[in-house]
């Protein structure tokens, strides 16, 4: 069965967000462990819990994808910024541990003032620290289209990234499609050749989810800026083709609506697409 959602608020909890995908016409959804620009988490209610993971395996529901705050930087070099991102890192996957076998996404982190490199060996080296071989939640590394001193760009780097992490069995990525096109990668043009590299690089099964959003500056220019599904420079067709080929995937849309109930237009799409 193919693993569709998107990107929702945890304002009414997890069976707000269970009741929220239903309706949309979705299986999965993503949501921010905490403000994406700042630190506290917001506590989990322990008796939503309990009804969500019951409503998890009635529905055929998720894995869901928790995704860590911007501000967690484990690449930076600056002590500060480690420790906080090792902070969120342990936190937020001991918390994932209520409802084991899901998804957290993090972003890797910049090269502020270092080699990309000793960057790449920083992120690593938290990860390292804070991973367990008893947890039951894959940490997903999100790749990055390069602006400013972003790592995790290029396929060469998501590799290094993967490759650096002892428990490789507790990690993947999470293959974010304004990324790649904002790195380079003409997923519009070549298709097959963008994942063949991909698979030849990296390896297609350590893709466990994917973020699809339409970007709205040209091939190559490093920016992120997401626009809702067919307004974009990739344009929903592609979109669709993308979701295709990765329909194995947990297909997560991450795009600009104001209305939630614009995504289940996007998923219906998309759903009828993979049919």
């Amino acid at each position: 069965m193919t693993r569709i959602g998107c990107h929702l608020s945890d304002r009414n909890g997890f069976m707000g967000m269970a009741y929220e995908s239903s309706g949309l016409g979705a299986n999965t959804f993503q949501f921010f462990t905490r403000n994406p620009r700042g630190g506290r988490a917001r506590t989990w209610d322990e008796a939503d819990l309990q009804k969500f993971a019951a409503y998890q395996a009635e529905h055929d529901m998720g894995p869901i994808v928790a995704y860590a705050p911007y501000t967690a930087d484990p690449a930076s070099g600056e002590l500060p910024k480690e420790d906080f991102a090792k902070l969120v890192f342990s936190e937020d996957l001991a918390r994932m541990e209520q409802l084991p076998g899901q998804l957290y996404a993090a972003h890797p982190g910049s090269a502020i003032d270092e080699d990309r490199d000793v960057a790449i060996a920083h992120t690593c080296a938290a990860l390292n620290e804070v991973l367990t071989k008893s947890q039951t939640t894959t940490f997903l590394i999100v790749n990055l289209p390069g602006a400013g001193s972003e790592i995790g760009v290029t396929f060469e780097e998501m590799a290094a990234l993967l490759d650096g992490v002892k428990l490789g069995d507790h990690v993947g990525l999470c293959l974010d499609v304004v990324g790649l096109w904002g790195a380079g990668y003409d997923v519009v043009g070549d298709l097959d050749g963008v994942l063949a590299e991909l698979d030849r690089k990296v390896g297609l099964e350590r893709v466990k989810a994917v973020h699809l959003a339409d970007p709205r500056y040209d091939l190559g220019t490093h920016h992120t800026h997401h626009l809702p599904l067919g307004e974009g420079k990739i344009g929903l067709p592609g979109l669709c083709e993308i979701a295709k080929r990765l329909r194995d995937k947990v297909l997560i849309l991450e795009t600009p609506h104001d209305d939630v109930g614009a995504y289940g237009e996007a998923i219906k799409a998309l759903t009828s697409a993979l049919d």
